[in-house]
């Protein structure tokens, strides 16, 4: 069974069983009773907002960095870890005695970001504990690093391309480095360092890539920028002059962040003074939504009381389709997408993790959770889940609901609650029986 590795608060719900509309009747020609069929779409549900717990953010194709501030989330921010790996090996550029160099710029690619054009302060800093190239990391996890920084930029978030002695490029941060840290490079030149990259990861342990904060006001601003550590235009570029012919040639060596180096990001989340807050602490009576924040923020509970205990009113109950429906609050803070995807997960007993629907591996059209933008909504065909829990195949914990690819996006989505005229979360509960 695959297991996602989740945090939240278990709550007390009582039970409310509503009336059924019975559509029909069906009579085969083997069965001696008939066969009824109802449909429900009236199944009271609760839901609630809880913390997600820490996720798996190592070695993902795409890494998170950068600080958004909003009134209802509050401030969220995401740092980067990551080991570099030498392009080629033995390497030897010469006698360090007649190399010097210009200077050194780490860079990243990057394709989106979510949130302002806001200026950000962007440190750069040397590892200083070793990281396991083999290991898992998570979004709370840290590495040692070094008191100062190496290098340090001020980065605006723009998609424009970016250019370098008149070329071209992707969009880039490009953070400034600290020549000692080339020179460091080169006076290892046609040494041991440079034999394998168990050598060099143990000579340069990696680098730690963070940003200051904003300021701390109750307007929307930041960002968090989705960037592509192993592309090929990623890595530490350090640019020197050889003076070995007498006339200085101008150089450049690259290390890049391989596919298989390590590398994670750290999540960090203040809700200090936000909507949600108020509503982790209970202070706010506001039940009418509920929140779901990608990076290990926030998430919904979403509990449907009326289906485990639909075996005590029917007897052997076959369920023939469930569809439950999420609408999204149309919010200010969405001004930048809703997120595409959402995904469902069943709550495992102990209240810290959950598992996969079984509905979840038919396919990604049968199960759904893709947002519609005509209805506003995101939908998901249920229909194994509800069986397996109504026939008591599995216990019910409720469901937990998160934003997909929650490790590598920055979306926030409010969820419409359930409210007494049924608005909100709904069950649409397709069932026959043969009583």
């Amino acid at each position: 069974m695959r297991k996602v590795h989740l945090l939240s608060a278990l709550f007390f719900l009582g039970l409310t069983v509503n009336s059924c509309k019975k559509e029909g009747e069906l009579t085969p020609e083997f069965e001696e009773n008939n066969a009824s069929v109802y449909f429900h779409d009236t199944n009271t549900i609760k839901s609630f907002t809880v913390k997600d717990d820490s996720i798996l953010t190592s070695k993902t194709t795409r890494s998170l960095i950068g600080i958004y501030h909003d009134s209802v989330f509050g401030e969220v921010k995401s740092s980067f870890f990551s080991r570099l790996s030498m392009v080629g090996t033995n390497l030897n550029f010469g006698a360090p005695s007649v190399l010097r160099v210009d200077s050194v710029v780490f860079a990243l690619k990057y394709s989106q970001y979510y949130g302002t054009q806001d200026a950000q302060n962007i440190e750069l800093f040397e590892l200083t504990e070793d990281m396991n190239d083999d290991g898992s990391y998570y979004s709370n996890d840290s590495i040692a690093f070094s008191s100062s920084p190496i290098g340090n930029t001020t980065f605006t978030p723009t998609l424009d391309s970016t250019y370098i002695s008149g070329q071209a490029f992707p969009p880039l941060l490009r953070i400034r480095v600290d020549n000692s840290i080339g020179q460091r490079f080169l006076n290892e030149s046609g040494q041991s360092t440079f034999t394998s990259q168990e050598n060099f990861k143990a000579f340069f342990k990696g680098i730690h890539v963070k940003v200051t904060s904003l300021n701390n006001n109750n307007t929307t601003r930041g960002a968090i920028t989705y960037f592509e550590p192993t592309s090929v235009v990623s890595g530490l570029y350090v640019y020197y002059s050889d003076f070995s012919s007498g006339s200085p040639v101008s150089k450049i060596e690259r290390w890049a962040i391989a596919t298989d180096d390590q590398r994670f990001t750290k999540f960090e989340h203040n809700y200090s003074g936000s909507v949600v807050q108020s509503v982790l602490d209970g202070s706010s009576n506001d039940g009418s939504v509920t929140y779901s924040q990608a990076m290990a923020g926030v998430k919904t509970l979403i509990k449907i009381p009326f289906v485990k205990n639909l075996t005590e009113v029917l007897e052997r109950p076959i369920i023939n389709q469930a569809e439950i429906v999420i609408p999204a609050v149309q919010s200010t803070i969405n001004q930048y997408g809703y997120p595409s995807k959402m995904i469902l997960i069943a709550a495992d007993s102990s209240g810290s993790g959950g598992v996969f629907l079984p509905d979840f591996f038919v396919s990604e059209a049968y199960y759904g959770g893709v947002y519609d933008e005509s209805t506003k909504d995101y939908k998901f065909n249920i229909t194994r889940h509800i069986h397996n829990v109504v026939n008591k195949n599995r216990a019910d914990y409720g469901l937990y609901l998160l934003v997909s690819g929650t490790s590598v996006s920055a979306g926030r989505v409010i969820i419409k609650n359930q409210t007494n005229n049924l608005e909100g979360i709904k069950l649409n509960l397709t069932y026959s029986t043969t009583e």
